[in-house]
């Protein structure tokens, strides 16, 4: 009986590596032979416990992800260039980056924990997180594939649709191939394999349908058009041009912009003032919203009417960053 107990707790144990000369596993120095980084990818984490050594072995395979993201950003940012009313706008796709911000707090698949060591002397615990490359690579390449399915599924509508029909179906195009780059730098973490989609016929086609929209922007109270710039520098962004100049009844898709002032009074010699602004992106044809979104900006000066021009400007300012992702949200989200 004591024997059937002593082997039911010897199974319950973690796996442990075997131990080098000098006692401590090879694996402690990120190389080991029962897991080769040809074939794995590899963390180390050490701690005072088990549980924050183990996480913190996961969260440096994690790292190798978002560094590895991060290293090839600008490989994959696109600069999109719009002359609206004799101004060069240029946007920057943010895609990329914004997943490298958030790639160490990702969940990864199939990592496993395939060792655990405590040093006898300092009593600190090592944990070795593993992650077999073969299989995530297909995990990766199952997921691209379901995109790229979809992407031509899509696509397909900007041949035979008309403009407006095409515009929606490319913006809808556009936010689901975006969500290929940050899987195409996974799997060339895990296998040095970069596919490309095989849709440069569709990307070029989704350009050319977005830019075919006619857009108009209205923006009210919005005296120094800082607001409308930055909404203007958004759809621009997200491959569209807009203008304020347009006939809203003719276009194809119209954005109403409303911004409000609130003075907030002196404190302790600021200044202080809010502003707060609406958009509306709607079809013209049928009334459909396709975004709604509002933003607030607080901003304080020493100079009193300046911090009014700053909570604007600021406010202009993350409207060229939102619009583009917000819209894409909504669009992937929506019946069509």
């Amino acid at each position: 009986m004591i024997r059937r107990v002593a082997m039911a707790l010897l199974m319950a144990l973690p796996v442990v590596a075997l131990a080098a000369r000098d006692g401590r596993p090879d694996w402690t120095s990120g190389e080991s032979i029962d897991y080769p980084k040809a074939l794995y990818l590899l963390g180390v984490g050490v701690a005072d416990d088990r549980q924050t050594a183990e996480d913190r072995a996961r969260a440096e395979i994690a790292r190798t992800f978002s560094s590895h993201v991060v290293a090839t950003t600008s490989s994959f940012a696109q600069e999109t260039g719009r002359n609206v009313d004799g101004v060069t706008i240029t946007a920057r796709d943010r895609a990329i980056s914004d997943s490298a911000r958030t790639a160490t707090q990702k969940e990864l698949v199939g990592v496993e924990v395939g060792a655990v060591w405590q040093d006898p002397e300092t009593k600190q615990v090592y944990a070795l997180a593993t992650l077999e490359r073969r299989k995530a690579a297909e995990r990766l390449e199952d997921q691209l594939g379901r995109i790229d399915a979809e992407c031509r599924r899509i696509g397909a509508a900007f041949a035979r649709a008309a403009r407006l029909e095409a515009g929606v179906a490319a913006l809808r195009y556009r936010a689901l191939s975006k969500r290929r780059d940050p899987l195409v730098a996974d799997l060339r973490v895990v296998s040095g394999k970069a596919p490309e989609s095989g849709m440069a016929s569709l990307d070029a086609a989704a350009g050319a349908a977005l830019k075919a929209l006619v857009v108009s922007v209205s923006s009210k109270n919005d005296p120094a058009g800082v607001i409308a710039t930055g909404v203007i520098r958004g759809l621009a962004g997200a491959g569209m041009l807009g203008r304020t100049d347009t006939d809203p009844a003719a276009a194809d898709l119209r954005v109403d912009v409303e911004t409000w002032a609130e003075d907030l009074g002196a404190k302790d010699r600021w200044y202080w003032a809010r502003a707060t602004t609406k958009v509306v992106v709607r079809e013209v044809p049928t009334g459909r919203v396709l975004l709604q979104l509002q933003d607030a900006e607080r901003q304080g000066a020493t100079v009193q009417g300046e911090a009014l021009g700053r909570a604007l400007r600021a406010l202009g300012s993350r409207l060229e960053t939102r619009l583009p992702k917000d819209l894409a949200s909504a669009l992937e989200g929506a019946p069509h």
